[in-house]
């Protein structure tokens, strides 16, 4: 045994590292808590008079690695008249 431990000095001395540092590194790295993504409508109710148009904002907030979307709105069509959607800044950071 007194052998094995001189012949293996470095490799004890990089374990007992190991051993003594991880508890550190773990006590000393804040904890970071998941947020749990947001999908908002703004404005959540409108009302316009007949024959002005009006805009509609779908915002998500706290997201990572979106690769893939999709959005139904349901409205009445002989209320409202549906002319057209445009890509905000969101999607296109990259």
């Amino acid at each position: 045994m007194k052998e094995f431990l001189h012949e293996n000095k470095k490799v004890i001395a990089v374990l007992m590292c190991i051993l003594i540092s991880t508890p550190i590194i773990v006590a000393i790295v804040p904890h970071v808590k998941a947020q749990t993504p947001t999908l908002s409508i703004n404005p959540s109710e409108v009302e316009v008079p007949e024959g002005n148009n009006f805009r509609v904002s779908i915002n998500v907030t706290d997201v990572t690695d979106l690769w893939a979307w999709q959005a139904n709105i349901s409205f009445n069509p002989s209320q409202v008249n549906f002319t057209g959607a445009t890509e905000g800044p969101f999607l296109r950071r990259g």
